[in-house]
């Protein structure tokens, strides 16, 4: 929860709404380019809206949507055929459950 380089508390909520932008096109666009090769990616984008919808309303519960994704990620291991924004949606998403597990609270 605590972000070493800026020196400040980060809860699920920031993080999610810093990264709003980044983690609704990047997990578009993988259902575009890689869902033939890594039909999983499908699953990421439904699961990364049902946690962005819940932490808009306020739902604090996202256990199963991160345990899921966690799962279907195989931990969020990246293929070894895959582009970079593909890479760096994992890691948000990574990032964003390590805090969530942290702090448990949105």
């Amino acid at each position: 929860m605590i972000d070493i380089e800026r020196g400040i508390t980060m809860t699920i909520r920031d993080y999610m709404n810093e990264n709003k932008a980044d983690l609704d096109l990047f997990t578009s666009a993988l259902t575009k380019a890689h869902a033939d090769a890594h039909p999983e990616v499908k699953a990421v984008r439904e699961l990364y809206v049902r946690i962005q919808d819940k932490i808009d309303a306020d739902i604090e519960d996202i256990d199963h949507e991160f345990e899921t994704l966690k799962r279907i990620t195989k931990n969020y291991e990246i293929p070894n055929d895959v582009c970079g924004t593909y890479e760096k949606t994992y890691h948000l998403l990574k990032e964003a459950s390590r805090l969530y597990n942290e702090g448990r609270t949105v």
